[in-house]
């Protein structure tokens, strides 16, 4: 992505970041609920009705239903917006300022997002988060040996 000019580069991040967002929604809302992430497709949390692809596209659909569900009119909580806006963001932010460490910067902050928000809603962390975190160290870890680099932090 070095040689691509920096508007494509931070339109491909933000596009990126926002549908990891938007999965994390998911996870936040089912993995407490001892839920599958993938099956059954995005659903109304209101009606059930399954929600269509072009409903599901990151920011621009809740914005272009104004925060409202398409089959039930009820409102779609302003998380979800903040979450793939939010992540979307991060996403630039880090490859911004970590580009070599892009990957293992952005993974855990998106585990402690989920971490966050499921543990505001139900005052629990799912073990899917804990155990995930816990492989994603190990390999991040192994793969990633800048991680362990060592610096003092008063040199500059």
């Amino acid at each position: 992505m070095d040689t691509w000019p920096i508007g494509c580069v931070l339109l491909v991040l933000f596009v990126f970041g926002s549908c990891i967002g938007s999965f994390l929604s998911v996870c936040i809302e089912r993995w407490p609920k001892e839920q599958s992430v993938v099956h059954p497709a995005s659903y109304c949390l209101h009606c059930q009705k399954k929600i269509p692809w072009y409903l599901n596209i990151p920011v621009l659909a809740w914005l272009f239903l104004k925060g409202k569900t398409a089959c039930c009119e009820k409102k779609i909580p302003i998380r979800y917006f903040f979450s793939e806006l939010f992540v979307g963001l991060l996403a630039i932010v880090i490859y911004w300022f970590h580009k070599d460490l892009f990957w293992p910067y952005f993974s855990l902050l998106c585990l402690l997002w989920v971490a966050f928000w499921t543990d505001l809603d139900t005052m629990l962390i799912p073990d899917e988060i804990t155990l995930l975190g816990i492989v994603m160290g190990i390999l991040m870890s192994y793969f990633f040996p800048k991680l362990h680099a060592e610096r003092d932090a008063f040199q500059s």
